[in-house]
Parts: structure tokens; sequence; C-alpha cells
């Protein structure tokens, strides 16, 4: 990305957004699998304080954890999540704190049920556009998650000739 540098231009919509944004040059995950990964996120602990750890099945949070949205819904914030399920549920204690966090298909069945149902992303893209376009009177937090970033991509020959320079489609497969 050039954002970070790089000298190719294979990211001009990125590297608009980014001169308008916060970017961060060090990011690190706290788990690699998405429950305690995404509880550390709105809590800012360690998944052994959190104690969302267990694979497959994770339990709760601990209830002496306060997330993100607690603390802005105590601030006058209006609280919306939207996620496709599976991992990034509520019952593992995404939804404390928020006003909003509408289940999904199959969450009560299974932690993968990202995967058995339909894609949720336009759906749940349609809600919270549609929760930001009309609670206007407080200001907002939206946690949104999606895992199509996780789809299997097989990029376009024009894009990978930008990475590689000479590499041929045919040759490749």
């Amino acid at each position: 990305l050039g954002c970070y540098g790089y000298q190719r231009p294979t990211s001009p919509a990125l590297d608009a957004f980014a001169r308008e944004s916060v970017v961060f040059e060090q990011a690190e995950s706290a788990s690699p699998w998405t429950a305690p990964a995404l509880i550390s996120l709105v809590t800012s602990l360690y998944p052994d304080v959190h104690r969302v750890y267990h694979f497959p099945n994770p339990r709760r949070m601990s209830a002496r954890a306060t997330t993100l949205a607690e603390i802005l819904k105590e601030h006058g914030y209006a609280t919306a999540a939207f996620t496709e399920g599976g991992y990034a549920k509520g019952e593992f204690g995404l939804d404390q704190g928020f006003d909003v966090f509408p289940a999904n298909p199959g969450d009560d069945d299974s932690n993968e049920s990202n995967m058995t149902n339909p894609c949720r992303l336009e759906y749940n893209l349609r809600l919270a556009l549609a929760l930001l376009g009309s609670e206007r009177r407080r200001p907002r937090f939206l946690l949104f998650h999606t895992y199509e970033v996780h789809d299997p991509l097989r990029v376009p020959d024009e894009f990978v000739s930008i990475f590689r320079p000479g590499w041929v489609a045919a040759a490749a497969y």
C-alpha cells in the first residue's frame, strides 16, 4: 500500500482515504482467531485477562471486563454492532454495552454460522447505514465486522502484473 511507503501506484483509493485518516503503522492482533481478538479489541485486555480463548467453544468474557461500548454509552453515545456471527457474536461478551447487536441466523446452533448460512454482509451494511442515517441526536459508535476478507480470493491478472512484472497467467496454472 502506498500509505505505508510502497512506491508503485497500487492502492490509490486507500491512499487517498489514508491521507484523511489515522494510519497505524504498528498494529498486532492479541490473538490469531476471531473471538479473543475481537474481545481484546473492545476491552484493551489480553485473552488471558478477559478469559475468551478456549477453542472451539470460548466462554463469555470475565464479568470484570469493561468494553469501549459501555464507556461510550455512559458518555451519551448511541452504540451498535453488526457482525456476521460465528465467532463474532454477542454470547462471548462482544454485545456488552451495545444498544443494538442483532443476532444472525444459526448463531444459536453453531459457532460456525457464518460458514453454514448465506452471507450477511449486504444485509448488515443496509442495517448499519440506516441506523447511521437515523440516529443524529447523539454521537455514535459502530462496530462492523465481516468475514468477507476470509473468502478465497483470486486476484485479476492485471493486478498481479503490478506486483510481479513479467508474470504470465498461463504459466501460473
